[in-house]
């Protein structure tokens, strides 16, 4: 059976954001973390109506099941990746690969620097993607770092 994959910017309707962060704390609670920390991450996982739309979103979808997104947000002197999930059971088959693929070629991101506060595991992710950790930051977490994920887009 031949795989349908593509790629689109979100469109914004009432069911978007909830889905989305479905997608995000489903991934994030994919590593392992404890149920204390998911908890405290509830913030930062959650799509916003205002967030969709002040954003570029792209979803990944395999024939018409949103399998990952992206959020984008834009400014300058970077942009910052301020979600990038991909669902679980679709982890480690090529969905985040194509979608960053994607993002990174998008005509808005030429000629510019692109940072990602990066989950631990995502680092390696990003790296093959071209990125570079330029910092540790304190986590939320007590004696947690998060790497500070950059890229040059030429």
């Amino acid at each position: 059976m031949t795989q349908i994959i593509k790629i689109t910017e979100a469109s914004y309707h009432s069911e978007m954001p909830l889905l989305l962060t479905g997608i995000a704390r489903s991934a994030k609670s994919y590593w392992g973390y404890p149920q204390e920390w998911l908890d405290s991450w509830n913030d930062d996982l959650t799509v916003t109506q205002n967030e969709l739309l002040a954003n570029s979103t792209f979803i990944i979808q395999e024939a018409e099941d949103i399998v990952g997104f992206v959020m984008l947000m834009k400014s300058e002197p970077c942009h910052s990746i301020e979600h990038f999930w991909i669902k679980p059971n679709y982890i480690g088959k090529g969905f985040g690969k194509k979608l960053m693929h994607y993002l990174l070629n998008q005509e808005e991101v030429k000629e510019s620097i692109i940072q990602a506060l990066a989950d631990p595991y995502a680092e390696a992710f990003y790296q093959k993607s071209g990125f570079v950790k330029i910092a540790d930051i304190p986590s939320s977490i007590p004696g947690r770092s998060l790497p500070l994920m950059q890229i040059q887009i030429d």
